[in-house]
């Protein structure tokens, strides 16, 4: 089993998310958490995401973090969820949309829903990432 690190210091700028493996919705990391507001790695037995929690003027600026495993059933975990009403949005039929990487679902849920919804409340200012 392998444990991801989750310490704020190890993961406070885009060139220490680089090294460590992070990629998100976008091939430029900085555009995925700057102006996306995610980012995340996958190891064998979890996910771990890093997530925008606040915006500034044109920008995230502030962000938190939440893992979560890989063998997850994504229907039963989000069982509250209108999936097909996600599917519909983000344009794949419930075949295509069941067939995406974990990674992928759970950024169209977010994209859909919000942070609240998918990753749970962030009870603390959250983290700040310098850029490249």
């Amino acid at each position: 089993m392998t444990t991801l690190d989750t310490n704020t210091d190890t993961l406070n700028s885009i060139p220490k998310l680089k090294q460590a493996g992070f990629t998100g919705p976008d091939a430029s990391l900085d555009v995925s958490l700057f102006d996306y507001g995610l980012a995340y790695k996958v190891t064998n037995d979890e996910i771990l995401f890093i997530y925008g929690t606040q915006y500034g003027f044109n920008e995230y600026i502030r962000f938190d973090r939440c893992t979560i495993k890989r063998n997850i059933n994504i229907q039963e975990e989000y069982d509250w969820a209108d999936l097909p009403a996600v599917h519909s949005t983000m344009g794949y039929s419930n075949n295509d949309w069941n067939a995406l990487p974990l990674e992928q679902q759970i950024t169209d849920l977010l994209n859909y829903y919000g942070y609240e919804n998918i990753f749970g409340s962030s009870y603390w200012e959250g983290f700040e990432i310098k850029p490249s």
